[in-house]
């Protein structure tokens, strides 16, 4: 039986890898102006927090 606490926040880890991906994605465009290419740091920052939660989260399962 698979635990479904790893299968969502491995879930989580992708997502926020896909964010991150996004978002340095859109850092790197040089076709936009700067203050386009700002906003780029919302999904790596959402990426970063989504992928550090769920690593985290994934330790704290396996420990207890």
């Amino acid at each position: 039986m698979m635990d479904w606490e790893s299968t969502v926040l491995g879930g989580v880890f992708g997502l926020g890898c896909v964010f991150i991906w996004r978002g340095f994605t859109i850092l790197r465009n040089k076709h936009l102006d700067d203050t386009n290419r700002r906003k780029g740091f919302w999904p790596l920052n959402v990426g970063l927090l989504l992928a550090a939660v769920s690593m985290f989260m994934i330790a704290q399962i396996k420990a207890g």
